[in-house]
């Protein structure tokens, strides 16, 4: 029988199989760390299939021998071999080829450097040419990625201006002859290099982010081919990635995979079937390993919805050329609008504007209801890494300027928001948590029905039901089952379940427009500039969508269905504060209706008013405008400039064509005689006989351009009263004025 430890530190099992092979591979995981914790030295164990190694780090990698696949596998070879211990267990399996594979069923647990350990140099990826390619050889790609760097852009929280993440972009490709980034890749793929250029490049990009004082806080966007995530050796290297981004102190969960269909290469990739499945098993391993994606230059391709309903990306990026002068393109408006409901809408999936440029299109971005800006106007991208800010005031003080509807809608979320104490994904020292400390928190708080999961950083990644747990719990050696760290189940992540976030700002009927979309998912976690807040049951939300419902029923008319007072009123208080758009509102007052109303009755006074009213809803239809009924026979109607296509001068045909409509319809409610003498016989409020023209309306316009200070709702309506006054002395029936 061969001995079990032989060598310097090496362990062989008998080439030629039997009882001592089926041992050791059966429990090969835990064998390893037990076999690590004696004999530090590194040490291999192989069967007649082939080899696995562990350094003297703890890291479990496929031998470099001949007959290994490490050997033929240049994705595994490419990985460099100094990693943080990993703790827990893997399962090992034969693939087809007769190969010993590391299955990714499992995932593992990767304890964080001390405090005090100094982040490593950018290894070393040594480059080795398979076949002749447009670039050239080992050498001149060891010099090209010396020679590369990598910029940072700030991606910025669009309700706070808090930096939440940095783009990395590659930079002095054209120095090394390349015509386009892209060029450079796709000589790296001709060289057949793409992947070990790919994992060099990343080194570079995470040392760069490392650089930036509190990137412990904010994620990295990292561009990658979509060649490498078609391959089946990414697959194979992202089983060990976890513990290379941990090498630099960074969480997987920080990291985060930008997908592009920009690119012909891309594309090409995305429109073959057999290549896009590759990509969706790929970003499942990802996912299993708390990493993040997300697809960039959404709408610049083809093939964007298609990989928008495979991958379920955390991120949606959506392509310059729709931000860029959205502010005036209601097009672009509709675009991106349809597009950050699909996101919703398809789960929890934020928006990011890119390219953001001016005030316009922030604000712009801001209404469409974006999450993220990145672009010029936040900051252009730098190569120093102290130059990259924990936060933007510009962007926090222009979202202070735009906030819109808060104080009202904050007051009915928090109403109902129910504060659950949520568990954190790794324990203090960098471990994931255990089912038995999710247990614990089930244990202290035996009211609620689930766990709200976050990452370090405070964000929401998902919950844990009670009821998917239950399963284990009430079965026979359950709880033994999910203790069990060899057995997949035993292991958190399988029980997170993702469901809508919602930041609290947002307006209670787009939360309550998520929250339908989504109806199997229980309620929805609330955030603050990405921070957890607290979760929305399903109860709470229909309550939510009640109170809002009774709230329209009490303001509204009874007789026109149209909103009253309360909504005009804030209607008004918003434009007033709004320092970018110009607002109009238009007052509406019948023309000689008490003697009408004395003459016809009430029956034919409500027609009138009912008549307006129409009027009224149809304009709405066409020109998009708030209307209200004052009460009686007085009526509003308001108007933001927020595109081109409405003017002042449109507002004020609008208003005029009102009026004139309805001085046309409203004949046919007086009698043929009336009618043909074009007046009524009634009494003056002095008692006094008196002739009265037919029923007319006059209008009062106030306009309120953008950069005025926000006048009090008291100032804006005086104005309107006696804008009102003049235009029922003038002849045309119409007055105007700017604040």
């Amino acid at each position: 029988m061969s001995p079990l430890l032989s060598g310097a530190g090496l362990c062989e099992a008998p080439g030629a199989g039997g009882i001592w092979s089926l041992l050791v591979f059966a429990f090969a995981p835990s064998c390893l760390r037990l076999l690590h914790r004696w004999f530090p030295a590194p040490f291999t164990l192989k069967n007649r299939y082939g080899a696995i190694a562990m350094n003297s780090f703890g890291v479990v990698t496929p031998s470099a021998q001949s007959g290994s696949s490490a050997a033929r596998d240049p994705a595994l070879s490419a990985i460099p071999p100094v990693l943080p211990v990993i703790s827990g267990s893997k399962r090992i399996s034969d693939d087809q080829d007769g190969n010993c594979s590391i299955s990714p069923t499992l995932r593992e647990r990767v304890r964080e450097r001390p405090p005090d350990f100094d982040p490593p140099p950018i290894p070393a990826v040594e480059i080795k040419a398979r076949q002749p390619g447009s670039f050239g050889t080992a050498s001149r790609w060891q010099i090209a990625l010396e020679q590369l760097d990598y910029a940072l852009q700030p991606i910025v929280n669009i309700h706070t201006g808090a930096c939440d993440g940095c783009e990395a972009l590659l930079r002095n490709s054209a120095e090394l002859g390349f015509a386009s980034i892209p060029a450079l890749f796709n000589a790296a793929h001709d060289d057949g290099v793409l992947l070990e250029v790919d994992l060099a490049l990343r080194a570079k990009a995470i040392h760069k982010f490392i650089e930036i004082p509190f990137h412990h806080q904010i994620m990295l966007f990292y561009n990658i081919d979509n060649r490498l995530l078609s391959s089946a050796a990414t697959a194979h290297h992202s089983l060990v990635l976890p513990a290379f981004i941990r090498r630099f102190g960074i969480h997987p969960h920080q990291f985060v995979y930008e997908i592009s269909e920009r690119h012909d290469e891309n594309i090409q990739i995305l429109h073959d079937c057999q290549g896009l499945a590759n990509i969706k098993d790929t970003l499942g391993v990802f996912r299993n390993e708390l990493f993040r994606y997300a697809i960039d230059d959404f709408g610049a391709g083809f093939s964007g919805l298609q990989l928008l309903y495979h991958a379920a990306p955390d991120f949606l990026k959506i392509d310059r050329f729709f931000i860029a002068g959205m502010a005036s393109d209601q097009r672009k408006q509709l675009f991106v609008s349809a597009t950050v409901k699909m996101a919703r809408g398809l789960g929890n999936n934020a928006v990011i504007a890119e390219g953001v440029e001016t005030i316009e299109e922030f604000f712009a971005c801001n209404q469409m209801g974006c999450d993220y800006v990145q672009g010029y106007l936040v900051q252009r991208p730098t190569t120093i890494s102290g130059e990259i800010k924990e936060s933007y005031p510009l962007i926090s003080e222009l979202q202070n300027r735009n906030r819109r509807h808060e104080s009202h809608d904050l007051e009915h979320i928090h109403r109902q928001l129910k504060k659950i104490s949520p568990i954190t994904f790794y324990n203090g020292d960098g471990s994931m948590i255990d089912i038995d400390q999710v247990f614990e928190v089930f244990r202290r708080s035996p009211g609620i029905s689930l766990v709200p999961v976050l990452n370090r950083n405070q964000e929401p990644i998902g919950v844990i039901w009670e009821k998917d747990l239950k399963e284990y719990v009430y079965s026979p050696f359950g709880r033994e089952i999910l203790r069990n760290r060899a057995s997949a189940a035993s292991h958190v992540p399988r029980f997170i379940t993702r469901i809508p976030t919602v930041e609290i700002r947002t307006r209670v009927e787009h939360v309550l427009e998520v929250f339908s979309q989504h109806q199997n998912s229980g309620g929805a976690l609330i955030t603050e500039g990405g921070k957890y807040q607290g979760f929305l049951s399903t109860e709470a939300l229909l309550q939510l969508l009640f109170v809002k419902n009774v709230e329209e029923a009490r303001d509204q008319n009874p007789l026109t269905k149209l909103p009253g007072n309360f909504l005009i009123n804030r209607y008004v208080a918003e434009g007033n504060r709004d320092p970018n758009f110009t607002y109009v509102y238009g007052y509406f007052d019948f023309d000689n209706f008490k003697p009408f109303n004395d003459t016809y009755g009430l029956r034919s006074g409500d027609r009138a008013i009912i008549m307006f009213a129409e009027i009224l809803k149809e304009t709405s239809n066409r020109i998009r405008c708030f209307i209200g009924h004052v009460g009686g026979d007085d009526f509003f109607i308001g108007f933001k400039l927020d595109d081109d296509q409405l003017t002042l001068q449109l507002c004020r045909d609008l208003i005029s064509d009102l009026c004139r409509r309805f001085a046309s319809d409203v004949v046919s409610v007086y009698n043929a005689a009336d009618r043909k003498n074009g007046y009524i016989s009634s009494y003056d409020r002095a008692g006094k006989p008196q002739r009265f023209p037919l029923l007319t309306v006059s209008a009062a316009m106030l306009s309120r351009p953008p950069g005025t200070h926000a006048h009090p709702l008291d100032e804006t309506f005086k104005v309107l009263a006696e804008l009102k006054k003049q235009a029922k002395s003038s002849g045309e029936k119409f007055a105007a004025f700017e604040l």
